[in-house]
């Protein structure tokens, strides 16, 4: 916790309270024993002391009233971003999973090239039942399995964005560029024809495109597990 505490204090604020520390010392220490060359440098010195107090106090204040508070929320709300967000690489997992076994092949989430999934997805039937029953006897195809794992991986991005204000930046442009891909939008636009569809390399470049945006998320949140230690 401590070490978190620290780490995701504003650079910039780590900036200027250091500088004004360390000019403050060295008038106190330094400048206040050498005689004001110009008459009212010692009433100007003083309200120097005050402003480079001032810097110091407000940062402190930042440190113990908002700083805390901010990561008080933080370790409440960032095991359930983290759950979430760690489904929605889990949806793209789980999509390849099904598309390795209907083609009887692997495909490797951490090394997928576009032409993999162009291989694969031309000796795939798009009318073909896919791994998802909506009843009994009741298979969706190919593009209604999609749009199934679009519509619950968007859950789970619009769970984590109403706790905006606690995420990170990156996080933040990680899950847009998923929810805002190329194939979440082409399955929006066939939402409401999947059985016209009948060729699933239509799917292929913009399928890739959304695999390489959860590996980025995938990777994003393996280099920044510390947050998980926040729990």
């Amino acid at each position: 916790m401590n070490r978190i505490f620290f780490r995701t204090i504003p650079r910039s604020l780590n900036w200027l309270a250091a500088f004004s520390l360390t000019v403050l010392l060295l008038k106190v220490f330094l400048l206040n024993k050498i005689s004001e060359p110009i008459a009212g440098m010692s009433e100007l010195g003083v309200i120097v002391e005050g402003i480079l107090g001032s810097v110091i106090a407000s940062y402190v204040f930042y440190l113990i009233v908002v700083h805390l508070k901010e990561l008080a929320d933080k370790r409440v709300i960032y095991p359930h971003v983290t759950k979430w967000a760690c489904r929605v690489v889990g949806d793209c997992n789980s999509q390849l999973s099904a598309v390795s076994i209907q083609i009887e092949a692997p495909l490797d989430f951490h090394h997928l090239e576009k032409n993999h999934v162009e291989a694969a997805f031309k000796k795939i039937d798009p009318q073909s039942n896919a791994p998802l029953i909506f009843s009994p006897n009741n298979y969706a195809n190919w593009p209604q399995y999609f749009l199934h794992y679009k519509s619950r991986s968007q859950r789970y991005i619009y769970k984590i964005m109403s706790q905006l204000i606690f995420l990170d930046a990156k996080l933040v442009a990680h899950l847009t560029r998923i929810d805002d891909c190329s194939h979440f939008n082409f399955l929006e636009m066939v939402a409401h024809q999947p059985a016209s569809i009948n060729d699933m390399n239509i799917f292929a470049g913009t399928f890739f495109e959304y695999c390489i945006a959860c590996r980025e998320l995938d990777s994003y949140l393996l280099g920044h597990a510390a947050y998980a230690d926040m729990a």
